[in-house]
């Protein structure tokens, strides 16, 4: 008869992200993953499969909350550019102040993997299809409410933003002054005038 599991596996996958996002997921081992999770390589194989297999999930646990902040902002600021100012300036505060030189779990993944692992590339595209959508509708909403000029092509724009956002994330890894990304977070936003 097996024995039940002793640790929470949605904890685990939550544990094993942190781990990938610190070290990326070539400089994480599976004796990394079992000393953060706090098990055992066999129960580490039976729970998980292989170190991809965990990683997969853990990015699929990312891919699921990401753009939220972007969502939020969208949902409760009044005014688009006012509402997406706010996302991108959280986006760069969690990226400057609460992991301070890790950036975007799912923008690192892309760099350090995409080119090669084609799951890798599917989730970011599934990933940044979705942000890139529903930048699109709060573009044309916005077009409906005359906010913003109604010429603006909504589907460029959203493009536009989201290739920022995402490029935001990168370089705010490089020690970019928070200035200057803030100045370019405005400029970003001009599209929209």
């Amino acid at each position: 008869m097996a024995r039940p599991r002793e640790f929470d596996e949605d904890s685990a996958v939550d544990t094993a992200l942190d781990t990938f996002w610190e070290l990326g997921y070539r400089g994480t081992t599976v004796d990394d993953l079992d000393k953060a999770i706090g098990i055992g390589r066999s129960s580490f194989y039976a729970a998980f499969g292989d170190k991809r297999t965990l990683f997969l999930r853990a990015l699929d646990r990312y891919c699921g909350s990401s753009g939220q902040e972007l969502l939020a902002a969208l949902e409760v600021a009044e005014g688009l550019q006012a509402a997406l100012g706010a996302a991108l300036n959280s986006i760069l505060a969690a990226d400057l102040e609460g992991r301070p030189g890790l950036g975007c779990f799912m923008v690192n993944s892309v760099a350090e993997l995409a080119r090669t692992d084609p799951d890798v590339r599917r989730r970011a595209q599934v990933t940044f299809d979705a942000i890139e959508t529903r930048l699109e509708l709060a573009i044309r909403a916005a077009q409906a409410r005359r906010e913003i000029r109604t010429s603006l092509d909504a589907k460029s724009a959203a493009s536009s933003l989201m290739v920022f956002m995402q490029g935001l994330r990168l370089v705010a890894q490089a020690s970019v002054p928070a200035s200057t990304l803030r100045s370019a977070v405005v400029g970003a936003l001009s599209v929209l005038d």
